[in-house]
């Protein structure tokens, strides 16, 4: 039995819930979103199965408190 893929899942899940907390600010009429504590840039692309937020400028980490 390969314990492979459920060990990927558990990992995707904790990093998810330790990552640092982004405080976004929306903008509608340009589908792109940015954080108001490191300015992180992102834009919504959408296709016909899904939808992706696409980083346009990385923000700093370092804002965000531990």
């Amino acid at each position: 039995m390969s314990y492979g893929t459920p060990f990927h899942s558990l990992v995707l899940l904790l990093r998810r819930v330790f990552l640092s907390v982004h405080a976004w600010q929306y903008d509608d009429a340009t589908s792109r979103r940015t954080c108001t504590i490191c300015s992180r840039h992102e834009e919504l692309e959408v296709d016909v199965v899904s939808s992706n937020w696409v980083v346009l400028r990385d923000g700093n980490q370092d804002a965000h408190p531990r």
